[in-house]
This record gives structure tokens, C-alpha cells and sequence, in this order.
């Protein structure tokens, strides 16, 4: 009997591997939410050797293929952006955390995690966790596999009116073994961010302020450019698999799509530093717990612009490249993600 791609499940911890060979307990790999794409984690051979192209053996078969290194590759999963899923994607890229409750007595369940780059110098490698996967029915053909050293490599988000704010990130493993572990009873609880409640602050540095009405679409990406380390002395049957995973460049690159106004293009054109702050909440907003994130890019210099059109509305889209976001030094922050939810600060980065 096949296996329908409907039975995907991929269920992650929000706990940090104290390494990257120590996998998470089997029972905190405990969030589960819903996937768009079907994406399950793909076997690399990224090292082999064989005999193929050699001569003097009368033909041009390989006789041997062997093994050299290998991983294993999480392909994006997109998502419909959530509380749980910003603060489990946002923080295991950016690699630094920090909570805070702004209001203990009032709102006693309201948490504030603060998320930015980790400095490489302090934290040269980058953060592990542990994934459980199934497809299909374990008691016929279907799988059930355990992931750990999983890595994320790349968040992005991104929005435009009509739809929810999407999400998708992608990364990688370094070890996969069948499991008999449980997957979570259900999909975990949280709250879906929209873009109709959503608020862009944009403007000279360092005083942005609020465009309604005006921007139209944003699309972000955080890529920590990870880089693989393979080297000798791995644990005997492991001698294959990665030694570790390093922080490379840290880059946000992306988009912001507005509404055609002199002083926007002026941005561009006359090379102003601005800020940007795009806040994300979601539909439960007469929670007193509702949820918001906020996207805080203090200096910006935009890397060009592109024209499009909305119907008969002139779009301005302004991109931002690769060194576009600046370091002012004031901070050490030239980003940082602000998301306050009810959801605690017990597990995230917990080793």
C-alpha cells in the first residue's frame, strides 16, 4: 500500500543539543505544527570517490563507490507563520536570546523574547536541535526517523495583504536513526500572525513612523550562511558523518513593497539612512495576551529600487542587499526580533 504524503509529520524541540552529537530527549521533541510544502529531510552524499574516471582497468565502470562524508538536508518548510514557530526559527538562525516579562504583576503570562545575531567571536558554532519525522503508517511501510545536529540555516518571512504571513526556513542534520518515539499527540497551539493588523514604520534614522495605507508587501530573509566541518576522529560508525557546523556570514537580505510616494523613492535616491520597523500581530488581538512580533532594522541604506504595478497603483519596491543593514556600533544590533507571546522562556535554548 503507498504511503500518502498527507501522513508528513515533522515535530521539533525548542531545547538546544549540548552538542552536536547529544541528541534531545525523545519526549521534548514535543512541537508539531502544520506544513505546506511536502518536505521531508533528504540523505546528502556530499563526499564520495570511485574509480570511474581512472585508467588502465579496460573500461570506464566504477567498480567501488565509497563513502566519505555525508548529511542529511531539511528542504524549506513553509508554514504559516505563528508565535511558536517565529520563536523556534528566529532564534536557532540568529543565535542569540534573551527573555524578559514587561509586566509580571498586570499580565503575568506575557513574555518578551528578544532575538538577535550572536556574535561569531563568542559563538563560532552554530546552534543544534532535534527533529522527529514521520511518513506514513510505522506498522506497514511508513517511517518514522529521528534527525539530530539539525541545524537551520536560512529563516524567511515575508506578507501581502489577503493571506496569512508566510514562513519557511531550511537547514540540515547530521545524523538520522529509526525511531520508536512518540510524535506529539496533536499540532501545538499557537496564534497566526495577518497582515491586516500588521503596522510598517519607516523614515529617516532614527525615527521611523507609521505608513498606513501605504505599503503593500515585505519579504525578509535571515541566512547564517552555516558551513560544514568534516574532519577525522569521529566516534567509530560515525567516521561519515559531520564534526560540526560553523556560523558564516550573517546576512538579512529582502524587499519592502509600498505605494508610490516621492519621499520613499527620495530614500533611495539621495542615500538617506533610515529605520525600519515592521510589527506583525496576530488575529487574537482582544486576548490580553495577544501576540506581536516587531522586526527592528535601525540603519538601512537601500540597495535599489524596482517599479511594478497594482491594477493602475504605481508599486515602489526597495531592496535590501547584501550589506545594506548597518552597524552603528551604538547597539551592536543591526537587527533585532521582539516577540511577545505567553509562551515562556523554560525551553528555548534549555540544554
Amino acid at each position: 500500500m503507498p504511503n500518502s504524503s498527507r501522513s508528513l509529520q515533522s515535530a521539533f524541540s525548542l531545547l538546544r543539543q549540548t552538542d552536536v552529537q547529544t541528541a534531545v530527549a525523545d519526549g521534548s521533541v514535543d512541537k508539531l505544527r502544520a506544513i505546506i510544502d511536502f518536505a521531508p529531510f533528504q540523505r546528502d552524499r556530499r563526499v564520495s570517490v570511485n574509480d570511474q574516471p581512472w585508467f588502465g582497468r579496460g573500461n570506464n565502470f566504477a567498480s567501488f563507490n565509497e563513502l566519505l562524508a555525508q548529511s542529511f538536508t531539511m528542504a524549506a518548510q513553509s508554514k504559516a507563520a505563528s508565535d511558536l514557530d517565529v520563536l523556534f526559527a528566529a532564534a536557532f538562525v540568529c543565535g542569540a536570546h534573551s527573555a524578559v516579562q514587561p509586566n509580571p504583576v498586570g499580565l503575568p503570562n506575557t513574555w518578551r523574547h528578544d532575538i538577535t545575531w550572536a556574535p561569531i567571536t563568542t559563538s563560532p558554532e552554530v546552534d543544534y536541535t532535534s527533529f522527529l519525522e514521520l511518513l506514513g503508517d510505522t506498522s506497514g511501510t511508513g517511517a518514522k526517523t529521528k534527525y539530530t545536529g539539525v541545524w537551520l540555516g536560512e529563516l524567511s518571512i515575508s506578507g501581502a495583504f489577503g493571506d496569512f504571513i508566510n514562513l519557511s526556513y531550511n537547514g540540515g542534520a547530521r545524523r538520522a536513526i529509526d525511531s520508536a518515539a512518540a510524535m506529539p499527540a496533536a499540532v501545538s497551539a499557537a496564534s497566526l500572525f495577518v497582515i491586516s493588523r500588521s503596522i510598517v514604520r519607516l523614515g529617516a534614522n532614527p525615527t521611523p513612523v507609521a505608513i498606513p495605507k501605504r505599503w503593500v508587501s515585505f519579504d525578509l530573509t535571515w541566512n547564517q550562511t552555516p558551513e560544514i566541518k568534516d574532519r577525522n576522529g569521529q566516534p567509530a560508525g560515525q567516521e561519515e558523518l559531520l564534526c560540526r557546523v560553523d556560523r558564516g556570514d550573517q546576512v538579512l537580505t529582502g524587499s519592502i513593497g509600498l505605494e508610490f510616494e516621492k519621499s520613499f523613492r527620495d530614500f533611495y535616491r539621495d542615500e538617506t539612512l533610515i529605520s525600519v520597523e515592521i510589527e506583525l500581530v496576530s488575529k487574537d488581538t482582544v486576548d490580553s495576551n495577544a501576540k506581536i512580533m516587531k522586526i527592528i532594522i535601525p540603519s538601512i541604506r537601500f540597495d535599489s529600487e524596482a517599479w511594478s504595478e497594482e491594477g493602475r497603483t504605481a508599486i515602489l519596491t526597495l531592496t535590501l542587499g547584501d550589506g545594506s543593514i548597518l552597524d552603528t556600533g551604538a547597539s551592536n544590533e543591526p537587527m533585532k526580533i521582539e516577540l511577545t507571546t505567553d509562551i515562556d522562556d523554560t525551553e528555548i535554548f534549555t540544554t
